[in-house]
């Protein structure tokens, strides 16, 4: 495992890919949730034929300049340029919350746009990433 203090969801994806190896899966299922779903999308789009459904929650394909900012503060890297949502041949379901300071909701839309088929499920007044920070 790396332990770079840079972390890379297209990593993360491959570490993934190599427990469904050591697993023996050929195909599967896979659901992301914020980081999560960023790491979900890039296995769909690493191994296409290999994610059959997923369901990516609060996840994003880039980051606005707010969420930069936040990320570099944490050390994290922003995404690489090489995904491309219009290769994703996964069934593929979207949930996103409408007041998300880190992951807006553009980004959800311009998902559901990109990715063919996509199903998206809106979710009214989930609590941000900084009031979830100030509030516990």
């Amino acid at each position: 495992m790396d332990t770079t203090k840079i972390y890379l969801h297209k990593r993360a994806a491959s570490y993934v890919i190599g427990l469904l190896d050591h697993l023996k899966l050929d195909s599967d299922y896979i659901m992301g949730a914020n980081s999560g779903g960023f790491t979900a999308l890039y296995v769909s789009t690493l191994q296409r034929d290999r994610v059959k459904r997923q369901i990516i929650i609060e996840g994003q394909v880039y980051y606005p300049c707010q969420t930069r900012q936040i990320i570099t503060d944490c050390r994290a890297s922003p995404p690489d340029k090489e995904f491309v949502a219009v290769s994703v041949k996964a069934k593929t379901l979207i949930i996103h919350g409408d007041n998300d300071d880190i992951a807006p909701l553009f980004n959800a839309l311009e998902m559901h746009k990109n990715i063919p088929g996509a199903a998206f499920m809106g979710r009214a007044s989930w609590r941000s990433h900084s009031q979830l920070r100030q509030n516990g």
